[in-house]
């Protein structure tokens, strides 16, 4: 009878974005499951404080997770759980339906392509109040009415203590919040195992050897921002003779800083513009050039095996 009820009981692992607009819906998601169906254990991890391991760990060493219950924006990060534990998922959308049903229009690309919705976005002065569409389902909808889009998804590593007077909770949920949740902020992520996978355009590094070879192993485009020791020549290397890469340039060079719109500029470059889309081929071209030097009969093989004899 207790074996019964064992299996009958169902646990769900919920994963909010943390930013107070997205973590209070989920929340009372939550606490909704949890009143209508009283044998269900609920357990919820912050997102920036919960990488795939300890839900792993979780499962092997406590109740059996049945369920992962996320955020929308933390569909990919957490991604590895529910294929490793092979479960389902529920995945919660805390906005306007109508934005969803928008953003269906948009990756449908029949009725409205996202070039479109870039130039609307752009508009200014009495093109703002321009008509762009009529969509069955949405109302007439003007220029300035479209949600924006141009922002780029990104996982920024942002180390706790890295910077002075500086509070890591709150930098991180303002700077999820600023991205219109289209980022995550994590103080340590597996560098080799993110550039691995297939989903990263691209990765904005300091250009120290082990980023900038893992880069290439994985065959991902850099954008280049080199402080000192050999990064400045790696950078060299990437950008103006490998053509793997771009530099984020400086605005300012009596400060050495570098402005919000420089990053800005250089990103757009590589994940809208020509000059990224010729740097991605070389970086795919580079990355099997390098993976046939490891080969049994290639160059990195053949010397290793020399070493070994000598």
């Amino acid at each position: 009878m207790a074996l019964e009820k064992q299996e009958q009981q169902q646990h769900v692992v919920a994963v909010p974005l943390p930013a107070s607009g997205h973590l209070n819906p989920l929340m009372h998601f939550c606490k909704l499951l949890a009143k209508k169906q009283s044998d269900i254990i609920i357990t919820a991890f912050d997102a920036a404080d919960a990488p795939p391991l300890r839900i792993l760990s979780l499962s092997r060493h406590g109740p059996p997770i049945t369920c992962l219950l996320s955020d929308f924006n933390i569909t990919f990060p957490t991604q590895d759980v529910v294929d490793k534990l092979r479960i389902p998922r529920i995945v919660l959308y805390p906005c306007c339906a109508s934005r969803l049903l928008f953003t269906h229009y948009l990756t449908l690309g029949e009725l409205v392509s996202l070039e479109e919705v870039k130039e609307a976005t752009t508009a200014t002065g009495v093109e703002m109040r321009k008509l762009f569409r009529e969509l069955v389902g949405l109302p007439t909808l003007r220029n300035n009415d479209i949600p924006h889009f141009s922002q780029q998804h990104f996982i920024w590593v942002l180390q706790a203590g890295l910077v002075d007077d500086i509070d890591y909770s709150s930098s991180a949920a303002q700077i999820v919040s600023e991205s219109d949740v289209k980022g995550l902020v994590i103080s340590w992520a597996p560098q080799q195992q993110f550039l691995a996978h297939p989903s990263v355009g691209g990765f904005l590094t300091h250009c120290g050897w082990n980023s900038t070879s893992e880069s290439i192993a994985n065959g991902v485009p850099m954008l280049c921002w080199p402080y000192f020791a050999d990064q400045p020549l790696n950078a060299r290397f990437i950008v103006d003779e490998w053509k793997v890469g771009l530099r984020v340039k400086r605005s300012k060079e009596d400060t050495g800083l570098i402005e919000r719109g420089d990053i800005e500029k250089v990103i757009r470059a590589l994940m809208e513009g020509p000059k990224g889309k010729l740097v991605r081929e070389n970086a795919t071209k580079l990355k099997e050039r390098c993976g046939q030097r490891s080969l049994e009969n290639g160059s990195s093989h053949r010397k290793l095996k020399a070493l070994m004899e000598s």
